[in-house]
């Protein structure tokens, strides 16, 4: 089976693909190393990386990160999508999602947040499912990873709900504020390893930009995510969808801000079925 880049709305396209084969994050990063001809080079990518934010009872605060099959984001809503008939694809995710969002919370299964939450895309699923997922997905300690100056790397523009880790291209190391680098701690290598940023993608990356380029990793403020669940009350972790930025603009990866509502691509590999845009 082939891999195929696919474009349109993301999760409107995602049950074209064979399940499992969905690239994620560090698949891609490898990939556009080794495969540069293969497929969309510049173009921003959806992941099949699910990322979840889990404050701890005992205090402190978790980044979860779990795969395709482990994705609380795709479980649900791709079943959703599917009941959707061929002529109305072309709905965005929101034209279709709110419509349908009371019917699927009765259900207890998750709740959307959208607009309301300063635009911030992301959802929260019911906390057994939650809890259960975290249990087998990649756990990092938000506490051990060290943030960079909100004005050096403002993605976004708004400090109250981002915050970012730079690396620098050349070495690895993590920019600890004022653009002060230091060699990756033992949760940040981690961290680095499951996202692909390999000394040999890093090293692409910085031949592909200026001297002193940086990747930059984009999460949520842990602050930001318990203001969320301090209002919705019920629920244990915040979710959304993972992305990859376009090389030509700024290398990153988007942990942050799951707009499903996005023309962008994906990959994998596609059932055979008219009407799939794959090249």
């Amino acid at each position: 089976m082939e891999l195929k880049t696919l474009s349109n709305y993301y999760l409107q396209d995602y049950n074209l693909l064979h399940p499992g084969t969905m690239q994620g994050i560090a698949q891609l990063m490898d990939e556009r190393r080794t495969n540069p001809e293969g497929f969309a080079l510049h173009s921003s990518f959806f992941t099949a990386d699910g990322v979840g934010y889990f404050p701890r009872t005992e205090g402190g605060f978790d980044l979860v990160l779990s795969d395709e099959p482990n994705n609380l984001v795709l479980w649900h809503l791709s079943d959703s999508i599917s009941q959707i008939k061929e002529q109305e694809r072309q709905l965005t995710f929101f034209d279709y999602f709110y419509p349908k969002k009371k019917k699927l919370e009765e259900k207890g299964i998750f709740k959307a947040l959208g607009y309301p939450y300063g635009g911030v895309k992301s959802f929260l699923p019911c906390v057994d499912e939650a809890t259960e997922v975290k249990k087998s997905a990649f756990v990092v300690d938000m506490g051990a990873l060290r943030f960079c100056d909100s004005d050096s790397s403002s993605l976004y523009g708004d400090s109250e709900k981002y915050c970012y880790i730079n690396v620098r291209l050349e070495d690895g190391f993590i920019n600890v504020g004022r653009n002060k680098f230091k060699k990756a701690n033992t949760v940040e290598a981690l961290l680095l390893q499951r996202l692909g940023c390999s000394p040999d993608n890093l090293q692409w990356l910085k031949e592909k930009h200026v001297e002193g380029y940086t990747l930059t990793i984009a999460l949520m403020k842990p602050e930001f995510v318990l203001s969320v669940l301090a209002t919705e009350k019920g629920y244990n972790s915040l979710w959304m969808p993972s992305s990859l930025s376009d090389t030509r603009c700024w290398p990153g990866i988007n942990l942050a801000d799951g707009n499903m509502a996005h023309s962008s691509y994906f990959r994998g590999v596609p059932k055979d079925r008219l009407g799939v845009r794959a090249f």
